[in-house]
């Protein structure tokens, strides 16, 4: 999958694909590292979803196409976001990586 765009919307689409192989309900704990989107899924969906996609300045929520199937994928689970500050990779990455 190539990822074109900012981070955030490439955050949104990983999302997205991810989702996109749920097959069946189930419990799911999603880890993401995104305050942005960790805030849009907890906070700002909610809210989207009552106003039709219309921000409080009466514009169309930026990728509200994707937010809307998100939204319709996480309908059918039960979920928890957690907010990680980095993945472990990047720890990893930072403790051993070799000076120049």
């Amino acid at each position: 999958m190539q990822l074109e765009g900012s981070e955030n919307e490439a955050s949104l689409k990983v999302l997205k694909q991810a989702l996109s192989h749920m097959n069946m309900r189930t419990q799911l704990e999603i880890y993401i590292d995104s305050d942005w989107l960790y805030t849009g899924i907890t906070q700002w969906l909610p809210k989207w979803k009552e106003t039709g996609f219309i921000t409080a300045k009466k514009e169309k929520v930026a990728f509200a196409e994707t937010w809307e199937q998100i939204d319709q994928m996480l309908s059918n689970q039960d979920f928890t976001v957690h907010l990680k500050e980095q993945h472990s990779y990047k720890n990893w990455m930072e403790n051993n990586a070799k000076p120049a």
